[in-house]
């Protein structure tokens, strides 16, 4: 996908480029933050998902050569998009206590839009994070930011700390660090 027509960020072309420099800078923001690129498994790495730790950023203090480091990174996976269920599967089974899941895409990618699991009820989206929040914290925030701003999903009846964004704008950022329970509530 590309920006919209106008848009000028620099090198910034595509909406890979964006999610990644806005995933850089809510880990530079946050007191702790993983980061994670996700795609699908390739011949390289069997799960379809790759940590990016801030030392493998930290060779360099340009954003864009931090861009490059963390696109060549995400190359190594395949070109599909699956959800990282086993990401959530160990989290749920080691009790990891995650406050804020971000997920920037160029898609919405949230319960009851895109759930990402086909046939298996037990691997949708919806179902991975029902189970977290049963079991392990039941205030997970759950942002997703479709970058694309296709917005043509239907909005389902208000899942409480769910919040889905359409579009790309500079108070992304702002919007998903007010810690609220529901877009409505924000509003």
């Amino acid at each position: 996908c590309s920006l919209s027509k106008g848009t000028n960020l620099g090198s910034i072309r595509d909406c890979k480029d964006c999610a990644i420099l806005l995933a850089l800078m809510t880990q530079y923001a946050s007191e702790e933050c993983k980061y994670f690129v996700f795609s699908s498994p390739s011949a390289r790495h069997q799960d379809p998902f790759l940590e990016i730790t801030r030392e493998a950023t930290s060779k360099t203090q340009n954003l864009l050569e931090q861009l490059k480091i963390i696109k060549d990174k995400s190359g190594e996976l395949g070109g599909g998009t699956d959800f990282p269920f086993k990401f959530w599967r160990n989290a749920i089974d080691t009790k990891e206590h995650i406050d804020t899941w971000v997920i920037f895409s160029d898609m919405m990618i949230s319960p009851g839009h895109q759930e990402m699991g086909g046939y298996d009820s037990s691997n949708l989206v919806s179902a991975i994070l029902k189970e977290y929040r049963e079991k392990v914290n039941p205030n997970l925030l759950f942002v997703s930011v479709d970058l694309q701003g296709y917005g043509n999903v239907p909005i389902e009846e208000e899942s409480k700390n769910v919040v889905n964004i359409y579009g790309y704008s500079d108070s992304i950022l702002k919007f998903i660090s007010t810690r609220k329970s529901s877009q409505v509530e924000y509003i």
